[in-house]
């Protein structure tokens, strides 16, 4: 797609990619070109490999795994349907193989969302106790 902007005109970058700005002067010659990449890091990229969750769903007791080849901070929340964060681990400066047993059997049945937030960023993955 090609976008034609005036001076001091603006365009709203709707999806990921590479977007050129290709610049002229006034006898409509090209004077320079410019490059914007527009991504978004995800949690995983930056910090994790093969984060699991089991077993999900669970009757009280599960895992969390993780690799960190970074060290990072990071806190682990379990987070009830009305939106209650309950922390249920937390580390600084961690880098390494992360595998905690959790018991969840004195909580309630139902879905809940286990929060992962390492360095200001937040991965959320839904979870069953039955």
């Amino acid at each position: 797609q090609t976008n034609q902007l005036g001076t001091g005109d603006t365009l709203l970058v709707s999806g990921f990619g590479n977007y050129y700005c290709i610049v002229y002067d006034e006898q409509r010659c090209q004077s320079d070109t410019l490059v914007f990449v527009h991504s978004i890091s995800s949690l995983e990229n930056l910090y994790l490999s093969d984060l699991s969750i089991y077993p999900n769903p669970s009757n009280g007791m599960f895992y969390i795994t993780f690799s960190s080849y970074k060290n990072m901070d990071f806190d682990i929340f379990l987070v009830d349907i009305i939106g209650k964060n309950i922390l249920i681990d937390s580390k600084k400066m961690f880098a390494g193989k992360y595998k905690k047993v959790f018991d969840l059997s004195q909580f309630s049945k139902g879905v809940y969302v286990i929060s992962i937030n390492i360095n200001n960023m937040n991965k959320k993955i839904k979870f069953i106790l039955k």
